[in-house]
């Protein structure tokens, strides 16, 4: 999220198999053995985007939970960490061209609106995740940070 509270999304190569194209949270890994979440969301952010932070700079948004989507030919069902990078303006992005299509900022605002006037634009995921954070709704007003399962802080 930048300092004026844009949100990153990325867009999904045209090659993925699922989610071909749509719209998504800024970077999605799954671990690897032994990995922790923050690990996974640094290697993922140098990876598909080229942006190199520490897990310092990352902050949980929410405790880790399940996520477990039933799509068309798809049974998705995972543990999820989301974290937020926050401030951070994305002048020089490095994608890779197998994992991302695109990138664009967009206010949290017309990301709400965007994803009730157009679902299909976006993947599961993101409408999932953003659902499940209670961002979407604004429940805090902005992006929250979650101190414990109970309490929603804004940054």
């Amino acid at each position: 999220m930048d300092p004026e509270g844009n949100i990153l999304l990325q867009q999904r190569s045209l090659a993925k198999k699922l989610g071909r194209g749509q719209w998504d949270l800024s970077v999605a890994e799954h671990l690897q053995p032994g990995e922790e979440y923050a690990e996974a969301a640094v290697r993922g952010l140098q990876e598909e985007l080229g942006i190199s932070v520490s897990r310092a700079d990352l902050r949980p948004l929410a405790p880790a939970h399940l996520r477990d989507l039933k799509l068309p030919n798809f049974h998705d069902r995972e543990l999820v960490q989301n974290y937020l990078l926050p401030g951070w303006r994305g002048d020089q992005l490095t994608v890779d061209p197998v994992e991302v299509e695109g990138t664009r900022w967009i206010s949290r605002e017309d990301l709400i609106r965007d994803t009730q006037a157009n679902p299909e634009a976006y993947n599961p995921w993101l409408r999932s995740e953003g659902s499940s954070l209670s961002w979407l709704q604004g429940a805090c007003g902005q992006l929250p940070t979650m101190t414990d399962q109970r309490q929603c802080v804004p940054y």
